[in-house]
Order: structure tokens, then C-alpha cells, then sequence
């Protein structure tokens, strides 16, 4: 069965964009993204509504559940989800957003953060490990039919996997690439027994689960 359910949408944020207001769109090399993080870049906030839309729409309480949150950055999600009392892993390429990552969750005694590549090191992590595998911003820059194969063998039963993405149409020239096209969304929303959708400002998230 696939449903599709909508919910209110939230304000857009500042967009993804370092200090000296470039874009940061590569994640096949972790070098810029690196430097970026050393001089302060910043990025699209996690806000409470967000963090309450995915609360409500996982329709379980988040205290004991199991989180993964590919390409963490700097762990703001990560940090949210824990403080509501989930246990929380994050992965990134970029070793200064793991650092960051692992103080801004030091008060949480059982975050881990891996410094991985989510396009090959994610089958490194527990096979049905984790109740929540979160893709936020990410999808579009990653191998995702790879990647997403690679998040449902890590899925606990009953798991779910979280995406939050642009949408490339809605995106100037020359960033369509940072977000998924009517056919990505397509292939994104096949093989799965059930599937919710609901905005985010100008964001799509969707839930999948097998």
C-alpha cells in the first residue's frame, strides 16, 4: 500500500550557502565541504516545526528510538532528535563538521558520530541497527539508488527512512542539481510498502517504509 499524506509546510529557511554566500553542491569530494566548515559556513537551520513535522508524522514517540543521519554536518538534526530522547548516529565526509558535530552533542551520552562516506561506507554500520535513517539535504548529491539500498539493510524492523530534499524545479539556474526532479521522486517512491509525503516550505520530505 502506498499513502500519500500532506501536512503544513513551514517557512523556508536561509539557504545552503557558506560565508562568503557560495554554494557548497559537491559531496563527491569532502576537501571544499572541509574548508567550508573551518571558515563558519552555515546552512539551512532545523527548526522545531521541522523537527515536530517528523515527530508527528513517524506517529511513535522518538524517546528510544535508534537515529542514523547521513551527511550530519555539523549535527543540528542529530542534536534535536537526541535532546527529544532518541539515541543518535551521524555520519559525514567532512572531518570539522564531525568534530563540530561531537561537541554540539557532547551532553548527549549516547551520540556517535563517523567520519564516512555515505556513498560507500554506510554497510560499515549495524545491519538493523536503526529505527530512523535520515537523508536531510543530501539525497540529491548522492548515489540514490545505492545509497537508499544501502539504508534499508541498516533499517530495524519496522524502521523508516526520512528524506528531506530541494525540489529541483523550484530551484534558480544552475541549481536545479541540489534537489530531486519529478523522476528521482518517482524512482524515490517505488518499492516501498507505504509511502508519506508532506511539505516543508519549499522542501518535499517523504517516509518510506518497507
Amino acid at each position: 500500500m502506498t499513502r500519500i499524506a500532506s501536512g503544513p509546510g513551514a517557512a523556508a529557511a536561509p539557504g545552503r550557502t557558506d560565508n562568503e554566500g557560495d554554494s557548497m553542491e559537491d559531496l563527491s569530494d569532502p576537501s571544499p565541504w572541509d574548508a567550508g566548515y573551518r571558515d563558519g559556513a552555515r546552512y539551512r537551520t532545523v527548526t522545531d516545526q521541522e523537527v515536530d513535522l517528523l515527530a508527528g508524522h513517524l506517529g511513535r514517540p522518538l524517546t528510544g528510538l535508534t537515529v542514523l543521519d547521513v551527511c550530519c554536518g555539523t549535527g543540528e538534526l542529530a542534536a534535536a532528535l537526541g535532546e527529544l530522547g532518541a539515541t543518535v548516529t551521524g555520519v559525514d565526509f567532512a572531518q570539522t563538521a564531525i568534530t563540530t558535530a561531537r561537541e554540539r552533542c557532547a551532553h548527549l551520552p549516547d551520540a556517535a558520530f563517523h567520519e564516512l562516506d555515505a556513498n560507500r561506507g554506510l554497510d560499515e554500520l549495524p545491519a538493523h541497527g536503526f529505527d530512523v535513517v535520515a537523508f536531510r539535504l543530501s539525497l540529491a548529491f548522492l548515489d540514490q539508488q545505492a545509497a537508499l539500498a544501502s539504508a534499508r539493510r541498516r533499517l530495524a524492523p519496522n524502521g523508516v527512512i526520512a528524506v528531506t530534499t530541494p525540489l529541483a524545479e523550484r530551484q534558480t539556474d544552475g541549481r536545479h542539481h541540489i534537489g530531486l526532479d519529478h523522476t528521482a521522486l518517482q524512482q524515490l517512491r517505488t518499492g516501498w510498502d507505504e509511502v508519506t509525503e508532506y511539505p516543508l516550505g519549499s522542501l518535499q520530505c517523504l517516509l518510506l517504509r518497507p
